[in-house]
């Protein structure tokens, strides 16, 4: 079922654009979320505007240092991993997960933080990812399920599939 409230944000994020195509199969969820909409999404209450606009700008900053860490300068990349890691702690907590685009971002920091785990090379936190990942998966798909475009969503299924399998796993594991 649609929300009607999540529309100006929907037409926007739940794309397939939404997804950057990496080598080795790998994939970042490379769209900023959009501030227009929080009123209508958060309702009346201050406290949930804040931490939605807070946790939209967080994985903002963090995408954008992603894509700065993937030209070279892995500082940002260690960067990245904090902000994500942030920006899950603001959202996948609250009572606002039950909303389809508060999910999709919880998702989608959770699957950029492995990734970025995997560009820095700490193979050893794979593991731990590759759960989260799963965790956040499962318990997202009946909240986006129907109201993401399902390409989105096989690809998160994907990319946590490619990096169960891939050797670097086998070796974290």
């Amino acid at each position: 079922q649609q929300h009607p409230e999540l529309l100006v944000i929907q037409s926007d994020l739940m794309t397939v654009s939404g997804l950057q195509k990496e080598c080795d199969s790998k994939y970042v969820f490379d769209r900023p979320f959009l501030l227009s909409g929080i009123a209508t999404t958060a309702g009346d209450d201050l406290e949930s505007m804040l931490a939605l606009s807070s946790a939209i700008i967080v994985f903002n900053t963090a995408l954008a240092c992603h894509q700065q860490g993937r030209r070279g300068d892995h500082n940002f990349l260690v960067r990245a991993v904090k902000l994500y890691k942030m920006c899950f702690r603001l959202v996948g907590g609250s009572s606002y997960y039950q909303l389809p685009v508060v999910a999709l971002m919880a998702l989608a920091a959770v699957n950029n933080k492995a990734q970025a785990h995997l560009e820095l090379g700490q193979y050893s936190r794979l593991r731990d990812n590759l759960i989260h990942l799963s965790t956040v998966l499962y318990g997202a798909m009946p909240i986006i399920e129907g109201n993401v475009n399902s390409d989105i969503i096989k690809s998160f299924v994907v990319n946590a599939l490619v990096m169960v399998d891939s050797p670097v796993a086998a070796a974290a594991g």
